[in-house]
């Protein structure tokens, strides 16, 4: 007698293959897209200060036409109220996309900028990419 593995083919509940047998996407796949949806190729990686240890910040900018992104990852449980100051340039506003146990890579609504800061909460055990475009740059950087 045979036994098939069923997991193994991807056809159990732990999404181990690119989807489960339903055709859902696992949430590794939204939270890869963070970047890989916002980070182009040609994008160069800018210096972003962090002075939350909970929150791990990565920050990239096109510079051919002034798009940027910044992902911020909340491994925590809870949820983390964080200040962002953006340095060399400025916006109006950003657009959160969020993957978190409720969303999978879902667009917000636009968070406005002033100066060069914004605040949001980022939700528990989350990834979230803030989009935008330069409406005015200080510096070349």
């Amino acid at each position: 007698m045979v036994v098939f593995d069923r997991y193994a083919q991807g056809e159990g509940t732990d999404n181990a293959a690119l989807t489960d047998i339903r055709g859902d996407f696992p949430k590794r796949s939204y939270v890869i897209g963070q970047w890989s949806r916002f980070v182009r190729p040609g994008w160069l990686r800018i210096g972003v200060s962090n002075h939350s240890a909970a929150v791990l910040i990565t920050a990239f900018k096109n510079p051919k036409d002034g798009s940027f992104a910044v992902v911020a990852v909340n491994p925590s449980t809870k949820k983390i109220p964080q200040e962002f100051a953006l340095r060399g340039f400025r916006t109006d506003s950003v657009t959160p996309w969020i993957t978190s146990q409720q969303s999978s890579l879902s667009p917000q609504v636009p968070v406005a900028v002033r100066g060069d800061n914004f605040s949001y909460t980022l939700p528990a055990l989350s990834v979230t990419t803030f989009s935008g475009t330069i409406t005015k740059a200080e510096r070349s950087s």
